[in-house]
């Protein structure tokens, strides 16, 4: 009959058990923490991801709200009877320009400038003022966005319509 101590039901010493109990607590507490790191940096990519496609809503929106104000102020001036007058006799087209459309307040304080073009796409003025072209092309009259230096401008364009209800010039 053989002996009945701890060590039948102990083969091993405490310090043996004791370094078992803290490498096995080691490798819980390891994949634990693995998986809070790997969950954590889930929740923050998908933060991320949201809150880049909020930007681009709120960017989407406030473009679309820019556009539609600019459209809004664009077809009435170039409903008025004045700005047609500047085709007939552009003699003032300068003063109409600088004093009734951009300093009058007529559009936010955003546009930055303002340029009539004829039937051939040529500005009224000899010289644009701001970045505006000097004459435009059919597919420019859709409008556009360009780059300049660490800037962005966005270019829109409404027809100035005759009295036979024709584009006569475009407005830019």
């Amino acid at each position: 009959m053989p002996p009945r101590g701890l060590s039948h039901f102990w083969p091993f010493t405490i310090k043996a058990y004791a370094l078992g109990f803290i490498l096995l607590m080691s490798l819980v507490l390891g994949a634990l923490g693995w998986g809070m790191q790997y969950r954590l940096d889930t929740i923050r990519a998908d933060a991320q991801k949201r809150n880049q496609q909020a930007a681009r809503e709120e960017l989407d929106g406030a473009t679309t709200r820019l556009i539609d104000e600019i459209r809004q102020k664009g077809q009435s001036i170039a409903a008025q009877d004045e700005t047609r007058q500047q085709l007939v006799n552009p003699a003032y087209y300068g003063y109409w320009r600088g004093v009734r459309v951009l300093g009058d307040g007529l559009l936010p304080a955003h546009v930055k400038a303002v340029e009539i073009y004829n039937r051939h796409g040529k500005a009224l003025a000899e010289h644009s003022i701001g970045d505006m072209p000097h004459a435009i092309t059919a597919q420019d009259s859709a409008g556009f966005l360009i780059r300049q230096g660490d800037r962005d401008y966005l270019y829109i364009f409404f027809p100035i319509l005759g009295i036979q209800a024709n584009p006569d010039s475009a407005l830019g």
